[in-house]
């Protein structure tokens, strides 16, 4: 609820900031619109130092749009007090309102700028804790690499306390970056999917099923030995590689390998999943 109130209160800064902005710049010009023409070359130059500063405060240079604000402001001031000592010329109304109009854009777009940047900084915080709280991946509806971590690390502890055999298997697409130039993104996504599916079709229910990155690997956590393991793999590779797998993606015979390679966990291993992940991912080297 505290977030709630912050960005709301946040939101309300940013509109009174870019509304000072607005009514100031349609103030001047209606002063350089409606004043005589006698102070016309001066109301256009204090317009476009106005101009000056909301340009260097939106390009992030704060320092030098306060810089130029203030030496404006002097300049004019000192010289309608020159003009009035000097030669008595009267001051005008609306020359008492310029240093408010250059005031309220350099305050308006700093508030709104120092609004807005903050407002950024809260939807950061946001979707990074939402981030950290997802464990499924969208578009195939398996659980994702954070949560493969995570359960690979409990598993660790169970198998040396339990003495159960388990290993973590990798699927993946043998030549990504070419289907991903051939087929358009909504096909590669179709196929990623489909992928999902044919994996969760023949593994068992007990192994744990996870999509490990964008280009359709996937992570299997596998409770069986070595033997049981290779029969896994033939199961999959058979079933992957049937010729009408994927004819749905593009309404065609599409030719897709795949590369797939396993490693058992060992009581010797440490109890690291990344460490273990990249074991099993050195061993693609060796798959032909």
């Amino acid at each position: 609820m505290k977030k709630k109130i912050t960005a709301t209160r946040i939101i309300f800064y940013q509109d009174i900031g870019i509304l000072s902005f607005m009514i100031c710049v349609f103030s001047a010009c209606l002063i350089v619109i409606f004043e005589s023409d006698t102070v016309l070359y001066q109301n256009l130059i204090l317009l476009a130092g106005l101009f000056l500063c909301g340009i260097l405060v939106v390009f992030h240079t704060q320092t030098a749009a306060t810089v130029v604000t203030a030496f404006e402001m002097l300049v004019f001031v000192a010289y309608k007090l020159y003009m009035y000592a000097a030669k008595g010329a009267g001051i005008e109304m609306t020359a008492y309102l310029w240093p408010f109009l250059l005031l309220g854009v350099l305050g308006g777009l700093n508030l709104f700028i120092w609004s807005y940047s903050s407002l950024e900084d809260v939807n950061h915080i946001l979707n990074r804790q939402v981030e950290d709280l997802t464990v499924v991946d969208t578009l195939t509806g398996l659980q994702n690499l954070k949560s493969l971590y995570w359960n690979l690390e409990r598993i660790m502890a169970l198998s040396i306390r339990h003495n159960t055999a388990f290993g973590l298997m990798i699927i993946r697409l043998r030549y990504p970056k070419e289907l991903q130039k051939v087929l358009s993104r909504g096909e590669y996504e179709n196929l990623r999917q489909k992928i999902a599916i044919i994996t969760e079709n023949v593994l068992r229910i007990e192994d744990g099923l996870y999509s490990i990155d964008q280009e359709g690997a996937i992570g299997v956590i596998y409770y069986a030995d070595e033997a049981g393991a290779e029969t896994i793999k033939k199961r999959l590779l058979n079933a992957l590689g049937q010729k009408d797998a994927f004819d749905q993606i593009r309404g065609e015979n599409l030719r897709v390998e795949f590369q797939i390679v396993y490693r058992q966990y060992s009581a010797e291993m440490k109890q690291d999943a990344i460490h273990f992940k990249q074991l099993v991912e050195g061993e693609l080297a060796y798959e032909v």
